[in-house]
């Protein structure tokens, strides 16, 4: 939730707020059908693996949008939501104790060897996908 609150005090852009919404509706979709690692891997094909990686070592949620914002400097909003988006799950995960990675290509190998992971993780995306709603508004409404 403190992220989310965050990220809505925080961005004055509404296309870039309603971008990440649109994300945290979606991915776990993609979990339930696809599995984590093939999330991971479009969640840094539409933004940068690099944008994801913020979310490994950051240590609190101001750095994670500062950061992918400096990673992501001449992204659109939508380029920009999908980095935010991951790093910003990550860095839940990582503070939960639910992965131990430190790089990109590590955490994609830590999803693969680890089928658990797929659980634990989408209880962190749908609480990320219930918190946006609530917080977020949808393009609809503005």
């Amino acid at each position: 939730m403190k992220c989310i609150n965050l990220l809505v005090s925080k961005s004055a852009d509404a296309k870039f707020l309603i971008s990440f919404r649109a994300r945290a509706r979606s991915v776990p979709t993609d979990i339930a059908v696809h599995g984590i690692t093939y999330a991971l891997t479009v969640l840094a094909a539409r933004s940068n693996y690099k944008a994801i990686e913020v979310g490994l070592t950051a240590s609190e949620c101001a750095e994670v949008v500062e950061k992918v914002r400096e990673v992501l400097k001449d992204a659109d909003n939508e380029e920009l939501s999908y980095g935010t988006y991951g790093a910003v799950v990550i860095f839940i995960m990582k503070s939960a104790g639910m992965i131990k990675s430190n790089n990109f290509e590590e955490l994609i190998r830590e999803t693969l060897k680890d089928p658990l992971l797929r659980l634990k993780a989408r209880t962190v995306f749908d609480w990320v996908k219930r918190f946006s709603e609530a917080y977020i508004p949808s393009g609809e409404s503005r």
